[in-house]
């Protein structure tokens, strides 16, 4: 829900057709990091089937993953947000899960690729 929340406020401060970033930090639960790894990996196979979304990427550290996900706009952020598909992956993760924290930002600026 802190996704939602987020994602109002930005869509109320950026224009339209702004680009928007939500990064997710998760910490899984002990001993689900490959589970949690894998159920992300399968996750992101929507990209082409999300409208607005850009690219995904997820990094770890340790036993900390962080999920960088860009769209075209924070309404593509919101509508991503309440697609049924994403909601589904929340139940099927949520055992593997101790915290999740994200938020969305606007990009201030860009060097070079990810």
């Amino acid at each position: 829900m802190a996704m939602r929340a987020t994602a109002v406020r930005l869509v109320e401060v950026l224009e339209p057709a702004a680009p928007a970033v939500s990064i997710s930090v998760i910490h899984p639960r002990p001993g689900m990091l490959d589970a949690l790894l894998a159920a992300q990996a399968a996750q992101h196979r929507l990209e082409g089937r999300v409208a607005g979304l850009r690219g995904v990427r997820c990094l770890r550290a340790g036993d900390v993953v962080v999920v960088i996900t860009t769209f075209n706009d924070p309404l593509d952020v919101l509508a991503f947000a309440r697609d049924p598909r994403r909601l589904a992956y929340l139940e099927r993760i949520r055992p593997l899960v101790e915290r999740v924290e994200t938020d969305v930002f606007e990009e201030v600026y860009a060097s070079g690729t990810l």
